[in-house]
């Protein structure tokens, strides 16, 4: 008669009188509570030329009373076929190689516990509606993973509960959770990206003097125009821009989608100043027929009339 062996979560062996060369295994690795996280696996080795029956009985309250658990045909020849459990409590192994043949392991206790659990939630205030994972190209999202797991770790590579992140296409996010008993759980959450519109650049002219306007244009329709400095530059809603004072401003035009995503384009606006110019010189007056002179010491300008009866 052969014997054959069971492995416990300690390492111990115990030996028994079985069925020839059959083999009943608990294969998985204890946690940092001797339990065992999310399930066990039991490696099944059948070398005889024939296919075995195995049924897997399992009891709640020590081995008192036994219900069958899972029966599976282990294959002839079958190597590490596994069966695998997710609940606590007390198992054995019955097989048959005959009809009157039958056979039964010692039982094995495992304690099953469960994976810790994960929650991934979002907040951000681009697109549509705050908070409801779609977002605009270049803006910002922070989510943060809670349960009852001990740390987090994230594929992005921050190991901390909360992250922020700008994006600028659609990622899946997945958060990593280790509890108390050193069981791990992973949970992903995806935030869409929306692209923004397309606008053309402005055109028309980079300045401007002082008291006088120019008009400032852009091919892509239901933009909003705007000054950063408008105590430089005005801009009315039509791109009519109003010299107020010398200086630079931006001029911006935004234009805002269906998704409530915007892009905005500027355009480096001056101002110039007025040249400072003297006093003119000379008679206020002349009798008809003669001539008089006029001075200015602002060199450069250009002399002119609005008296038709007078020639400058």
């Amino acid at each position: 008669m052969l014997f054959s062996e069971l492995l416990f979560a300690s390492d111990k062996k115990i030996w028994e009188t079985i069925a020839p060369s059959f083999t009943f295994t608990n294969s998985s690795t204890p946690n940092l509570s001797g339990g065992y996280c999310k399930n066990v696996t039991f490696l099944v080795n059948n070398p005889n030329a024939s296919q075995i029956k195995v049924i897997l009985w399992h009891s709640t309250n020590d081995g008192v009373d036994y219900s069958e658990y899972v029966e599976v045909q282990v294959p002839a020849g079958a190597t590490n076929f596994p069966i695998t459990v997710f609940q606590t409590g007390t198992y054995k192994a019955q097989w048959n190689n005959s009809a009157t043949d039958i056979h039964e392991s010692s039982p094995i206790y495992v304690k099953i516990d469960l994976l810790p659990i994960i929650n991934i939630s979002n907040s951000e205030t681009s697109g549509v509606s705050n908070n409801d994972g779609i977002i605009c190209k270049n803006k910002s999202v922070t989510l943060t993973a809670s349960g009852s797991s001990l740390s987090y770790t994230w594929n992005t590579g921050e190991n901390t509960s909360i992250i922020t992140t700008t994006l600028v296409s659609t990622y899946t996010f997945t958060a990593t959770g280790t509890d108390i008993n050193g069981c791990v759980n992973s949970l992903s959450k995806v935030i869409n990206v929306l692209d923004l519109p397309i606008v053309s650049a402005i055109t028309g002219s980079d300045n401007v003097c002082e008291g006088l306007t120019t008009t400032l244009s852009n091919s892509t329709t239901g933009g909003v125009w705007s000054s950063t400095s408008p105590i430089f530059a005005n801009i009315n809603t039509s791109g009519l821009v109003t010299g107020l004072s010398s200086g630079t401003s931006s001029i911006t035009y935004t234009v805002t989608d269906g998704n409530s995503c915007s892009t905005t384009v500027n355009k480096s606006f001056t101002v110039n100043a007025l040249p400072s110019v003297s006093s003119i010189t000379g008679a206020s007056e002349v009798c008809e027929g003669l001539t008089t002179t006029l001075s200015h010491s602002t060199n450069g300008g250009v002399w002119s009339t609005t008296a038709q009866h007078l020639q400058a």
